[in-house]
């Protein structure tokens, strides 16, 4: 093991980086619209769905197996159960969806959809860059694939 990260970890930590700036900048976009407009039903409906997927991943996928950065965890388990088993990342759509929520509670904010958008191509690279990894550290991954 090198004292210096490789090139693909550098990566993971700035795309989390630019993942929690989007998410930070998302939800200061959507609650100061909170008190104008109230909050659609579809932001409640979507954050609810997002819950849910949130936590029934984590009661299959528990919180010692897994990384925020795509590099996987030394020792962690292949999950394939659960939402795992429709869903390659169901946390990252967790992400995805509470973004969406956010988004649907600053509709008139074309900033808002700016940054979902963004936050949609940071959680598609990291995915990939995920993928490459866990196809490396995870023997059945190519398969749980397909």
């Amino acid at each position: 093991m090198t004292l210096w990260p490789t090139v693909k970890e550098r990566a993971g930590e700035a795309l989390v980086l630019a993942q929690f700036s989007l998410i930070a900048a998302l939800a200061w976009e959507a609650f100061s619209t909170l008190s104008i407009n109230g909050v659609p039903w579809f932001t409640w409906c979507t954050a609810a769905a997002a819950s849910c997927l949130g936590l029934w991943t984590l009661k299959v996928n528990p919180l010692g197996n897994f990384n925020i950065r795509p590099n996987p965890k030394r020792g962690g388990r292949l999950i394939e159960v659960g939402p795992y088993r429709w869903i390659r990342h169901p946390m990252y759509s967790t992400v995805l969806l509470y973004g969406l929520a956010a988004v649907a509670s600053a509709s008139h904010s074309r900033f808002a959809w700016i940054l979902f958008i963004a936050l949609c191509c940071i959680i598609n690279a990291k995915a990939a860059l995920e993928e490459q990894m866990m196809k490396l550290s995870h023997e059945g991954y190519g398969a749980y694939c397909h």
